[in-house]
């Protein structure tokens, strides 16, 4: 009968992520073995709650992938998520690629980003289009569906609200929530949010304060 032998190769781990805190830290967890325990195995940046991690999105193509973090200090770099490098942005066919970010307050901008060269000093960026998602409460969570031309915003007293970011314009809000037995009405509070799909704008989730989920 033939031996066989199962390796371990130590470039893949079975499972491989990346956690954000308080002070501004970008953690990469692997796991590895039988067993299987995660564990931290690098730490990017140096602790300062001053760039305390708001939000990430991460573009996970094959070739060139990239890390967006929004920090408290006003701050949103260009990371790449393999190494941890600040100056990861590449140029795509295009020459550059789009950023998309939002303030709590809903001052929400388009960016361009040019990069000539693989250093942080070479990049060129400009704001191509701003528009304001919401007029009260705060933006807690957003996302870009697969086709990049719509985009979901939801948070606290903030309906979930879908964009077309060609035109920059909101084409469908959720109707806010009914009073309650007593007659009191409690404001919407959504802290996540994702599409269902990469060919339907149309179809994604959201979560909420109250650990419920609402389907559209």
């Amino acid at each position: 009968m033939p031996r066989t032998t199962t390796l371990e190769c130590p470039g893949c781990p079975p499972l491989r992520a990346l956690t954000f805190d308080s002070l501004g830290l970008i953690k990469v967890i692997e796991s590895r073995g039988e067993r299987g325990i995660p564990q931290v195995v690098e730490r990017w940046g140096d602790p300062d709650p001053s760039k305390c991690v708001l939000a990430a999105s991460i573009d996970d193509r094959k070739k060139d992938p990239l890390l967006a973090v929004a920090r408290k200090n006003g701050e949103v770099e260009a990371v790449n998520p393999l190494n941890g490098e600040i100056h990861a942005v590449r140029e795509r066919p295009s020459g550059s690629c789009t950023l998309l970010t939002c303030t709590s307050k809903g001052n929400a901008s388009m960016r361009s980003i040019r990069v000539e060269k693989l250093t942080s000093d070479s990049a060129s960026i400009s704001v191509t289009k701003t528009w304001k998602v919401c007029g009260s409460g705060n933006v807690l969570c957003s996302k870009v569906d697969g086709s990049e031309n719509y985009a979901v915003f939801g948070g606290k007293g903030v309906e979930v609200n879908l964009w077309d970011l060609e035109d920059s314009t909101k084409i469908w809000t959720a109707k806010p929530p009914p009073k309650n037995s007593l007659g009191i009405f409690t404001p919407s509070w959504f802290t996540c949010t994702t599409f269902q799909s990469n060919d339907d704008h149309r179809k994604f989730v959201a979560g909420t304060n109250s650990h419920q989920r609402d389907c559209n």
